[in-house]
C-alpha cells in the first residue's frame, strides 16, 4: 500500500526536501507531498493560535492536502504544533507527526543504546542563556515552553 504523506514547513525547510530525502531513504514507495506555509511563524509568535485569521491560513495553505487524501503530515516545523489543534480541525483523521517529538523520543532511544543517559536521580534547574533578551523573546519562549521564564533567563555576552 502507498502511503500519501505530506509534509509542511517553511519555505527554507520545503525547499530543501530535507524530509523527502530521509524519507525516501526508508521507504522509496512513500508518495509525498510537500507544502511551505510561510505565513504560520509569524503568526504563532504573534499569539495567533485561535480564531479567524488562522484558521483562514491554514485552510489557505492545506487546501491540496485534503484534495491529495493524504493518511499522515509531518509537522517539520517546531512552531506548528501550537497551532495542530487547528490543522487538525481542517483535515479531519490525519496521522500528525511532530518532527521536534520525534527527534527527542530517537535522541533518548539512542541515549538508551549507547548506555550514556544520566542514571543520576537529582533534581535538575532549568536555566536559558541568551544573547538578546527581549520582551517579545520572553512572550514566545513562555508560550513554547508553557511556562514563566522568570528568574530563569540569564542574559550573556559573547564578545
Amino acid at each position: 500500500m502507498l502511503k500519501k504523506l505530506a509534509v509542511i514547513g517553511t519555505r527554507a525547510t520545503i525547499g530543501s526536501h530535507a524530509y523527502k530525502k530521509a524519507i525516501h531513504k526508508g521507504s522509496s514507495k512513500a508518495s509525498i507531498l510537500e507544502v511551505a506555509c510561510p505565513l504560520f511563524v509569524p503568526l504563532i509568535e504573534e499569539g495567533e493560535l485561535n480564531g479567524k485569521l488562522i484558521e483562514y491560513t491554514v485552510a489557505k495553505y492545506l487546501r491540496p492536502l485534503i484534495r491529495a487524501d493524504i493518511d499522515t503530515l509531518i509537522l517539520g516545523c517546531t512552531h506548528y504544533p501550537l497551532v495542530e489543534s487547528q490543522i487538525v480541525k481542517e483535515l479531519g483523521k490525519v496521522r500528525i507527526v511532530d518532527s521536534g517529538k520525534a527527534t527527542a523520543t530517537e535522541l533518548l532511544s539512542n541515549l538508551r543504546k549507547k548506555e550514556i543517559l544520566s542514571r543520576k536521580n537529582r533534581k535538575s534547574k532549568d536555566e536559558y542563556f541568551v544573547t538578546d533578551l527581549t520582551d517579545r523573546f520572553m512572550k514566545v519562549a513562555e508560550m513554547f515552553l508553557g511556562e514563566s521564564l522568570q528568574g530563569k533567563i540569564k542574559k550573556v555576552d559573547i564578545n
